[in-house]
């Protein structure tokens, strides 16, 4: 029983790890391809700016 136990906690930190590497790993990517793509499919006006800037925010957020 102490042998399953040490194996699930080993299995939940070892996701862990890895979930949080590929946190840092993608969301700079995200938020430069957030960046990027804002000013080639819209037309650059304050509504779009904002609206981006709150997606951004939130994103952040939520990690």
């Amino acid at each position: 029983m102490k042998i399953q136990k040490f194996y699930l906690y080993f299995h939940y930190m070892h996701a862990f790890s890895v979930l949080q590497y590929f946190q840092f790993l993608f969301f700079p990517l995200y938020t430069g391809f957030l960046l990027l793509s804002i000013p080639l499919h819209s037309t650059p006006n304050k509504c779009t700016f904002a609206y981006s800037i709150k997606i951004l925010l939130f994103t952040s957020l939520s990690l």
